[in-house]
């Protein structure tokens, strides 16, 4: 048997002669030695078999320090590269040139994909080309906007 079924074993016999005994009309006088303050229970240390927190590395200062200095090397390291040691390409000449270059290039090299297409399929191209001409009318007065703003 395991222990709550002894004990509950237990304390049913013994509710069960207290019932069957006569009662008296004499009061019944604690014990100390039947008590639990006898037993020192008041006394009692809890001492649990694990520590509440156990400590681990990454709650130290060192892997804070660490992890501190990891991220400002790798910072460093990256603003190194882009700032100082990197060349230009091909990607800083389109985010440096004018927004009406850029319109215009990217225009063009639609409508001239668009135009291959419509041969390749044996359609009309009339109206893609005079779009292409009329691109250079659009970039001219994209580039005055842009002027009168910059200026």
């Amino acid at each position: 048997m395991n222990k709550l079924s002894t004990r509950f074993l237990l304390r049913w016999t013994r509710l069960s002669l207290q019932a069957a005994r006569p009662k008296s009309n004499k009061p019944i006088e604690p014990r100390f030695s039947r008590s639990s303050a006898y037993y020192g229970s008041d006394k009692l240390e809890l001492k649990p078999s694990t520590p509440l927190y156990i400590p681990n590395y990454y709650d130290t200062d060192e892997f804070q320090n660490k992890r501190v200095l990891y991220a400002v090397i790798s910072l460093g390291i990256f603003f190194a590269y882009f700032g100082y040691f990197r060349e230009k390409n091909d990607i800083d000449q389109i985010l440096n040139s004018e927004p009406h270059v850029l319109a215009g290039n990217l225009e063009r090299k639609m409508l001239g994909n668009q135009i291959q297409e419509a041969r390749r399929a044996g359609k009309p191209t009339d109206l893609l080309e005079a779009q292409l001409a009329y691109v250079d009318v659009k970039e001219a007065a994209i580039q005055a906007t842009y002027d009168k703003r910059k200026n």
